[in-house]
């Protein structure tokens, strides 16, 4: 449909928005891939489940279908359980049900993500294709007791289970997070078994939030003769520094489909 309506209407142009994406998680998988993906996790075939500001049983589109295989490898009765590790800034419904959680502000999860980057490089031994181990951060937070003692014993449950582990990030993290998680889901084995990937759809959509720039500079210029906003509300929704509402007001008409 974006093809025909822009093909019958060649001045046309199309912006996409979305104040809540997984934009993010496209541009790590990018990073690490060279063209986007998406990830699918198997959590009713990992042994221990890592979560770094990810939500899966709450948050992520998938829920249902991951609390259910969580479910399924939490039941004492029909083997051995999972372990699942939780890092995040808030409480989450993943990590209410975390057998090891660590409080932790967001902003803080790319140091922590490297430094366990650097512990299981150290002993996985990565090819060389696939680039060096992060270096240590000096953070002052990883030189805490409590956090070196998480940091160490989640590196040595994950090399022990090689091909039976599952590490997430969530969408609030910045992409270099996500392209972090691939290395370290490669370098443990999970990569096509615990964890598989499926292309994007549609891989050279641009950046979302770039493109909203672009079409507020279009509109205050006064190059935007008529705005046709297909769902959302972008004057609520849009970052505040665009000012969308007071360039809307240069359009010469509007049109908002809701």
């Amino acid at each position: 449909l974006r093809r025909r309506v822009l093909a019958a209407h060649p001045r046309a142009r199309w912006f996409e928005y979305e104040p809540l994406s997984g934009d993010h998680e496209r541009e790590g998988s990018r990073l690490a891939f060279g063209e986007p993906h998406r990830v699918q996790a198997s959590l009713d075939e990992a042994d221990v489940v890592l979560c770094l500001d990810a939500d899966p049983l709450g948050e992520h589109p998938a829920a249902l279908q991951h609390a259910a295989a969580f479910a399924a490898r939490r039941d004492p009765e029909a083997g051995p359980m999972s372990r699942l590790y939780v890092v995040e800034s808030s409480f989450s419904l993943t990590g209410g049900v975390a057998d090891h959680r660590l409080a932790l502000r967001s902003g803080l999860l790319r140091a922590l993500t490297a430094a366990l980057d650097g512990l299981v490089s150290a002993r996985a031994q990565p090819l060389p294709e696939w680039g060096p181990p992060q270096p240590t951060p000096d953070a002052a937070f990883l030189r805490d007791p409590a956090v070196q003692r998480f940091l160490g014993a989640l590196a040595r449950d994950l090399l022990a289970n090689v091909g039976h582990s599952v590490v997430l990030a969530g969408a609030r993290q910045p992409p270099e997070v996500h392209a972090l998680v691939h290395r370290l889901n490669r370098l443990l084995g999970n990569a096509g078994r615990t964890v598989k990937y499926t292309a994007e759809p549609d891989p050279e959509r641009p950046d979302p939030l770039a493109a909203l720039g672009g079409l507020v500079r279009r509109m205050r210029a006064g190059q935007v003769h008529t705005l046709v906003m297909l769902g959302g509300n972008p004057v609520y929704a849009a970052p505040a520094d665009l000012a969308f509402g007071e360039a809307l007001g240069r359009v010469g008409g509007s049109i908002h489909l809701s």
